[in-house]
């Protein structure tokens, strides 16, 4: 099954010979932003003027697995269409969603594409912390930090949970006519709703963000602004928030260590 609601990406296949299912799925060019067991990320060029991103799910890991089983039988590609349409009329700033198809084996869809409309010339907004944070004017500082405000705001108050918040997954557009940056919130695919534990949840979201954002060099007083500014927005207790917050920022800090250290190990034993 595929559906592509945008007419031009459609005649745009159908030029490229990609009719089917199989044919997206077996697809492949020199533009390879991402490829690992699971998934590969490719750029396509419509009409020499516009950059289509498709993401092709062609794997599966025991995690992918057991979710389809017990918890939505959606792919992943269905998951993060539907979050782009979600994000869209909550008001937050994404990808735009242009199709998806998903194929099932045994009644589940383990394999699924998505194509977008492509963002790639914004940058993320961890690199322009880590290079220019220290340049930026308090003014603009203060209006990225409300946005971003705004935008964990939005997902949080409907219940809603990115569960992967870093700043590599927020792009930054900065708008020649006003002094207020537009945020990108992208990689959705993990986004779900908790009715229960709530507080949980949040403190997941702000601690991997807070986490990113110490990375990035950008300052504690801005970090802890964005904190209370969200926690006053969300009318909870600022007090109840920052010990929790930080202790699990200190914890990703040493699981990310390990993670690295055993990757490492990993590439020098197979030189061996």
């Amino acid at each position: 099954m595929q559906i592509i609601n945008d007419q031009e990406c459609k005649n745009f296949l159908q030029d490229l010979n990609l009719k089917t299912f199989d044919d997206i799925l077996k697809f492949k060019n020199d533009f390879c932003y991402k490829r690992n067991r699971y998934r590969a990320v490719y750029k396509m060029v419509c009409d020499g003027r516009r950059n289509i991103f498709l993401k092709i799910y062609d794997g599966i890991s025991l995690t992918m697995l057991l979710n389809l089983i017990f918890v939505l039988k959606r792919s992943e590609a269905r998951k993060e269409f539907d979050n782009m349409h979600l994000l869209k009329t909550l008001g937050i700033s994404t990808l735009t969603p242009l199709g998806y198809g998903e194929k099932k084996i045994f009644g589940l869809p383990v394999k699924s594409f998505l194509l977008t409309e492509s963002l790639e010339k914004l940058p993320r907004l961890e690199d322009v912390a880590a290079k220019l944070w220290s340049k930026i004017s308090f003014k603009v500082k203060y209006k990225i930090i409300n946005n971003l405000v705004n935008i964990v705001f939005t997902l949080h108050s409907n219940n809603l949970f990115h569960k992967d918040l870093y700043l590599g997954h927020i792009l930054y557009e900065e708008r020649k006519d006003v002094q207020d940056p537009l945020l990108y919130l992208i990689d959705l695919q993990r986004i779900k709703k908790h009715n229960i534990r709530l507080k949980r949840w949040r403190i997941k979201d702000l601690s991997s963000l807070n986490y990113s954002a110490d990375l990035c060099g950008i300052e504690n007083k801005c970090r802890l602004r964005f904190l209370k500014s969200y926690c006053a927005k969300m009318e909870v207790s600022y007090k109840d928030y920052i010990v929790p917050i930080y202790k699990k920022t200190e914890r990703i800090k040493k699981h990310t260590m390990k993670h690295f250290l055993k990757k490492n190990i990993r590439k020098k034993q197979r030189k061996i």
